[in-house]
C-alpha cells in the first residue's frame, strides 16, 4: 500500500531511480550540459510544484517524438498508430540508442509516480531539476534522428530464403498461424525453426556463440511483437495469409526487409580498424 511508505522512503526510490537513468545517459551522446535556458517555464515550475515540472518534462519528450515521426515515417507505414505511440515507435524502429531507450523508460516510470496523487509530494526540488535535465537530454536525442536506419539485407535475406525453403518442402504445413503468434509471444521464434526443421533449415549465422548475427535475435523478436501488437494474430486481410504459420513469418519477415532497420553484425565480427 502507498500509505505504508514514508515520503522519506518514496523520495529516496525516486533518487535511486534517477541515478539509474544517468548512468545510462552517460552513454548517450548528449553531452551534459545546463539546459536551464532551454526550457525556463517548466524549471521555475519546480519552485511552485516538483512533481507538475517533471509532469511537464516528460511532455517535451513526448512531443519531441511525435514531431520526429511525423517528420521520418514513410508513407506507407503499418505499425499501428505510430503518432499515438510515438516513443514506441522510435524505439521500434532502433531510431535510439539502447541507453536513451533505457533512460526513457526510467523516466516514464517516474513521470507515472509524480502523477499519482498519493506519490507526487514525495517528489524533491532537487530530483525534479535532475529530472527535467535528463528529459531534455533526451529530446536532444530525439531531435538529433535523420531517418530511420536502414536494413543491412544479409541475415534478413538469409532468413527469408530459409523459412521459403520450408514452405517449399510441404513438410511443415502443420504450423499454424496460432502456433507461430505464440512463438512472437515467447520471443523464441528462431530456436522453436531450428527445434521443428531440424536439418531441414540452417540458422546457423543467428543461433549460438557462432552467430555472425546472433546479437539480432532480439531486433528481430522485438520487430515481430511489434507486428502481432500493431495488426493482432492475423494475416489475412493485409496479406492473403490464413493457415500456414510459416507464410505468416514469411509475409513478417518481408515487411521488416521493407521497413526494418539494425542488422548489423555482433561487434566482434565486424572488420576491426588499425587506427587507436
Amino acid at each position: 500500500m502507498v500509505t505504508s511508505i514514508s515520503y522519506k522512503d518514496l523520495r529516496l526510490q525516486f533518487d535511486q531511480a534517477l541515478k539509474a537513468a544517468s548512468e545510462h545517459a552517460k552513454e548517450n551522446d548528449v553531452a551534459k550540459s545546463d539546459f536551464s535556458q532551454e526550457a525556463p517555464e517548466i524549471y521555475n515550475l519546480v519552485e511552485v510544484s516538483p512533481a507538475s515540472a517533471v509532469l511537464a518534462a516528460w511532455a517535451i519528450v513526448e512531443d519531441a517524438a511525435k514531431g520526429k515521426v511525423q517528420e521520418i515515417m514513410p508513407e506507407r507505414e503499418t505499425f499501428r498508430d505510430p503518432l499515438q505511440r510515438p516513443i514506441v515507435y522510435l524505439e521500434h524502429k532502433r531510431c535510439l540508442t539502447p541507453s536513451a531507450v533505457n533512460s526513457i523508460h526510467i523516466l516514464h516510470q517516474l513521470r507515472d509516480q509524480a502523477a499519482h496523487a498519493k506519490l507526487s509530494k514525495a517528489v524533491s526540488r532537487t530530483n525534479a531539476i535532475r529530472y527535467i535535465d535528463q528529459a531534455i537530454a533526451i529530446r536532444k536525442q530525439v531531435d538529433a534522428i535523420l531517418e530511420i536506419p536502414k536494413v543491412q539485407l544479409r541475415a534478413l535475406t538469409m532468413l527469408i530464403l530459409e523459412i521459403n525453403a520450408l514452405i517449399d518442402s510441404g513438410k511443415y504445413d502443420n504450423i499454424t498461424v496460432d502456433e507461430v503468434c505464440q512463438w512472437i509471444k515467447n520471443e523464441n521464434i528462431i530456436q522453436s525453426l531450428a527445434t521443428r526443421a531440424g536439418e531441414d533449415v540452417d540458422l546457423s549465422v543467428l543461433l549460438g556463440d557462432r552467430g555472425v548475427y546472433s546479437s539480432s535475435i532480439h531486433l528481430y523478436h522485438s520487430y515481430m511483437k511489434g507486428m502481432l501488437d500493431a495488426h493482432g494474430c492475423s494475416g489475412e486481410r493485409k496479406w492473403g495469409v490464413k493457415n500456414k504459420g510459416l507464410c505468416l513469418l514469411l509475409a513478417w519477415a518481408n515487411e521488416m526487409l521493407q521497413q526494418g532497420s539494425g542488422w548489423y553484425p555482433n561487434d566482434e565480427c565486424l572488420p576491426q580498424s588499425n587506427d587507436r
